[in-house]
C-alpha cells in the first residue's frame, strides 16, 4: 500500500466541512489487523471500535496548508503540513503499521499513512513520535 486519501475526506474538504488548519485534526496509531479502504469514512466505524488503534489519539499543531511550487512549475502541489506529532507512554506489546489523520468532531477520515521512516514499528511502552516527509508531499498534497 502506500499513503492515500479517503473518499469520504476528499469529498469534505472539497465541500468545505473540514478545515485543515483552524478545525481539530486528529492522528491515531493503528495496528496490523487494519487494512485501507478507501471507502471507509468513519473513524469510530472503521477504526477505533473494531479495536484497531494503538495509544491514544493526538491532536496535530502547527498545521499549515501552502503551495510548494508555482502553477507552472513541476510539482505544483498545495501541501498538508504540521508539526511531528508525539504519543506519550504508548503501551509495549504492539507493531503499529500505518496512522490516519481525521476529522476530530465529526470523526470523518482524512488520510492513511504506511509508508514512512520507521513505519512499521514495534511499540514498547515509550513515547512515539512520528516525523512527517520534509519532502515536497510533506504529510499530503493535492
Amino acid at each position: 500500500m502506500a499513503n492515500a486519501l479517503y473518499a469520504a475526506g476528499k469529498r469534505a474538504l472539497m465541500n468545505k466541512q473540514i478545515d485543515l488548519v483552524n478545525d481539530t485534526i486528529n492522528i491515531a496509531l493503528v495496528n496490523t489487523t487494519y487494512t485501507y479502504n478507501v471507502g471507509d469514512s468513519s473513524y469510530t466505524t472503521s477504526i477505533s471500535t473494531p479495536g484497531y488503534t494503538v495509544g491514544t489519539p493526538v491532536a496535530l499543531s502547527g498545521k499549515v496548508v501552502s503551495d510548494f511550487g508555482t502553477p507552472n512549475s513541476s510539482p505544483a502541489n498545495a501541501v498538508f503540513d504540521a508539526d511531528d506529532p508525539t504519543f506519550t507512554a504508548v503501551a509495549s506489546g504492539s507493531t503499529v503499521e500505518s496512522c490516519v489523520i481525521y476529522h476530530a468532531s465529526s470523526g470523518t477520515l482524512i488520510a492513511y499513512i504506511d509508508v514512512g521512516t520507521g513505519l512499521p514499528f514495534s511499540t514498547n511502552g515509550g513515547n512515539v513520535t512520528i516525523n512527517f516527509s520534509s519532502s515536497i508531499t510533506r504529510i499530503f498534497a493535492l
